[in-house]
């Protein structure tokens, strides 16, 4: 007993300590992973801090160039008066634009407060500047080059050049410095992300070597148990008892499967045997009912806790007629119709139909089903046709809380047929007690003929 004690204690242990494995092993996995995507997550981030420090010196480059470009042409013009550099001024100042397009640019990215003060501050130099080129213009316009010299080689427009090109290059240098620093942040936890993925890589792989050692265990040894553990509850009679491994594609999951089967064929005949134990047990009940109203009771007594309800109804064809007539209920509703005919109603249609039908989420007031301690609204209405031949010999109406199983569907169908056997046997005793009872009224009413006729014989006979 100590030795099978012990033996279980130390199954549990290394089941216990596999699980606590495989948990390591999967935190170990994703720890590795995040690391691995931020790392690359880092990564993308420096090369689009890169891309935006490019672009931006790019812009900062436009931006020189369209104010140089505007002086050079402006400067050309006044010295030389070749419209050609007039021509050339106008198109950079209302075409090509590469200020406006510069600056456009730098402000869609993300500036700080402090450089787009310096970027705002050479356009708006700039755009001063241009009316003291238009000035010089001017100037050349008339023929005064000497003036237009003048004004754009002189001490103002130097300086007003300089007020240009001083928070371009401060803008430049600010912004190289911040998004520089930027980047090699980046690209330090990038690395610094990598190193530590890097390494718990390498602890995952051991760990992983560790495990496999364990394969004998995970994939014989346990298995097999859980495997003997099913079996023994299945043989105990235990219910809905799951085989485990069944997937595996091993000679456990051989066993698994067929031990599966065997599952199912279990259940299937124990379910075949209650069904023909409730067929049994309805028909046997049947058959003691010599009246319609036993029939009707002895039927919904059975049929109505078989789909877990509370109400039921009986309505059989009467010879010679197509209408169905109420035989009895189960839980009477108040209010209910006694007959129906063809395609009248639920019971009618189903009468008509010849099949089985299950109506689910009832309107409300359709039916209640009351006791002693109140009422409540059913869920489901099962309608059942009993039929002979291709002839509808009667129709059963149940009420229940809930929609029935397929198991209790399958129950009534079943039942139907028993149903119908015994209903044929009940019509034919029914006509053969009717006939006797029409044999024995005229056998009374021919005596008393005969009595009658004897009477009068015997007074004409005794008259002289």
């Amino acid at each position: 007993m100590s030795e099978i004690s012990a033996g279980a204690v130390n199954q549990n242990s290394i089941r216990r300590q596999s699980r606590h494995l495989v948990i390591f092993l999967g935190i170990l996995t994703v720890l590795t992973l995040t690391c691995g995507l931020q790392a690359m997550n880092l990564r993308r981030l420096q090369e689009s801090a890169a891309r935006h420090r490019e672009e931006a010196m790019n812009l900062a480059d436009q931006l020189a160039y369209g104010s140089d470009r505007l002086t050079s042409s402006v400067r050309g013009y006044a010295a030389s008066g070749d419209k050609l550099y007039l021509d050339e001024f106008n198109r950079e100042l209302n075409l090509d634009r590469n200020r406006e397009k510069a600056v456009k640019g730098l402000l869609e990215l993300d500036l700080k407060s402090s450089e787009r003060d310096l970027l705002e501050r050479s356009k708006q130099n700039s755009d001063r500047l241009v009316a003291l080129e238009n000035q010089a213009i001017a100037q050349a316009d008339q023929g005064h080059l000497s003036q237009a010299v003048a004004l754009v080689f002189g001490q103002p427009y130097r300086e007003a050049k300089k007020s240009i090109m001083d928070p371009i290059e401060q803008f430049r240098e600010a912004l190289s410095d911040r998004l520089g620093q930027e980047s090699e942040s980046l690209a330090q936890r990038a690395r610094d992300w990598a190193i530590t993925g890097f390494c718990l890589l390498v602890l995952n792989s051991l760990s992983t070597g560790a495990v496999l050692s364990l394969f004998f265990w995970r994939r014989v040894v346990e298995p097999l148990t859980s495997i003997n553990q099913s079996l023994g509850a299945l043989l105990s009679g235990q219910k809905d008892v799951t085989i485990a491994y069944q997937r595996e594609k091993s000679e456990v999951g051989d066993i698994a499967r067929s031990l599966e089967r065997y599952r199912r064929a279990s259940e299937e005949a124990e379910r075949q045997r209650a069904l023909k134990t409730q067929i049994a047990e309805i028909a046997a009940a049947l058959h003691h009912a010599e009246t319609p109203e036993s029939f009707a009771n002895c039927l919904l007594s059975r049929l109505v806790p078989l789909v877990e309800g509370g109400y039921g109804a009986f309505y059989c064809a009467q010879e010679q007629e197509s209408e169905l007539v109420c035989w009895g209920t189960y839980g009477g509703c108040p209010g209910r119709l006694e007959r129906f005919a063809p395609g009248q109603g639920l019971v009618g249609q189903c009468q008509v139909e010849k099949k089985l039908l299950v109506l689910s989420d009832l309107p409300a007031g359709y039916v209640k089903i009351a006791s002693g301690s109140g009422e409540a609204q059913p869920r489901s209405l099962i309608l059942m046709p009993v039929l002979s031949d291709g002839k509808t010999l009667a129709v059963v109406e149940l009420a229940a809380f809930q929609k029935p199983t397929p198991a209790q569907v399958e129950s009534l169908e079943a039942a139907a047929s028993t149903v119908c056997l015994n209903l044929e046997i009940l019509q034919r005793n029914l006509r053969a007690q009717k006939l006797a009872q029409e044999l024995q009224a005229y056998q009374t009413s021919l005596r008393f003929s005969q009595e009658q006729a004897e009477r009068i014989l015997f007074a004409e006979d005794a008259c002289p």
